[in-house]
């Protein structure tokens, strides 16, 4: 498979699972967690130097990536990219991935665009993985102040075209978590953000 051809696969396979996490997130809310294994759903993992310390069986997804289905199916929507402008169109060319976690404050909307607080990202591109019915992204995130990490989130990056004309890069928010009980780390510690897209 080419990179185009994986940039495309990589699109539609987050595509339909923003779809499907509606029906996850229904299950979840229902307390019927059992039927995750019947739905697509997206896993987060996060692992302190290398422990595992967080997990969530249905990650939030974020207008940005259900309005990938949008773009596919009819060309159009409405994307806001993490320094706040916004984009009516986007080139499902993806040109890259990266994780973050932050300190911020905030309670999750479909509509954010950005991690509140502040942001610590992976610097290098993250690796994607198919494994049977999973795709699986990872990356690290190293932490450079004592802090408390209250967020984390998949951004994409991508070719843009914002309404004013012309064309961009920008990054975009797909999926956005709070982290039920605060992670402290300190300068110097590592964080392993794992997002599992999970195909029944």
């Amino acid at each position: 498979m080419g990179a185009v051809q994986a940039k495309k696969f990589l699109a539609v396979l987050l595509a339909i699972v923003a779809l499907s996490g509606f029906l996850a997130g229904y299950y979840t809310s229902t307390g019927n967690t059992s039927q995750l294994e019947n739905a697509m759903h997206v896993e987060l993992y996060v692992y302190k130097d290398g422990k595992l310390v967080y997990y969530d069986p249905d990650d939030p997804t974020t207008a940005n990536m259900l309005n990938i289905f949008v773009e596919m199916a009819k060309n159009a929507g409405q994307f806001t990219a993490r320094d706040g402008s916004t984009f009516n169109a986007i080139d499902t060319q993806l040109t890259g991935s990266m994780v973050c976690a932050s300190n911020g404050t905030a309670t999750f909307t479909r509509n954010m665009h950005v991690l509140p607080g502040t942001e610590w990202c992976s610097s290098t591109p993250l690796t994607v993985t198919i494994n049977g019915n999973e795709l699986i992204m990872s990356g690290t995130v190293n932490i450079a102040s004592t802090t408390n990490i209250t967020w984390v989130g998949l951004y994409l990056k991508t070719d843009s075209y914002p309404a004013s004309g012309g064309f961009t890069e920008r990054w975009f928010l797909l999926a956005a978590d709070p982290i039920d009980q605060p992670i402290h780390v300190n300068s110097g510690d590592v964080i392993s953000i794992v997002y599992k897209f999970v195909f029944p």
